[in-house]
């Protein structure tokens, strides 16, 4: 199974633009930093959950950089 990710913050919340599909274009727009483009790629559910894993241990590493300083 696939799903489409924002190229931005690498949500999965994702929607295609009503407004844009009703005049033929395929623009997507992510729910969470409002990104619209018409490319947002498409990855694997597994190589999703990976991701998110190496996006958490990213955020704890700038946290606990943050507090070094």
């Amino acid at each position: 199974m696939h799903v489409r990710i924002c190229p931005r913050c690498n949500s999965p919340n994702v929607e295609m633009e009503k407004l844009a599909f009703a005049l033929g274009d395929r623009k997507w727009r992510c729910k969470s930093c409002s990104f619209e483009s018409v490319l947002f790629p498409e990855i694997t559910v597994k190589n999703l959950n990976e991701l998110k894993k190496l996006r958490v241990k990213e955020i704890i590493k700038s946290k606990k950089s943050a507090k070094k300083k």
